[in-house]
């Protein structure tokens, strides 16, 4: 864990605690899982310190959302009919 990691994470424990949100500190160094269920009940605040140091660490302990998330699938190419179907026809008289 490189030191920068570690302050953010002595000053999340410190700002969490002011919002009665207390954590372990060393189960969060070593359990991902638990990393990522206490960062989501972190993440539930009004705070806006608490939120931007906790997204941070979210994104260098590997922890956001956006990575977990399945890849986005290819746009399906309209079938013929589907084509003429949704033609504009024109006015009508």
């Amino acid at each position: 864990m490189n030191p920068e990691l570690m302050r953010q994470l002595a000053r999340l424990r410190i700002l969490a605690a002011k919002e009665n949100k207390p954590f372990d500190l060393v189960k969060f160094a070593h359990d991902l899982p638990y990393a990522k269920e206490t960062l989501t009940g972190l993440l539930n605040t009004e705070n806006e310190e608490l939120l931007v140091l906790g997204l941070a660490v979210m994104n260098a302990i590997g922890a956001s959302k956006l990575q977990d998330a399945p890849p986005a699938a290819a746009p399906v190419a309209p079938t013929a009919a589907e084509k003429t179907a949704s033609k504009y026809v024109g006015r009508l008289r």
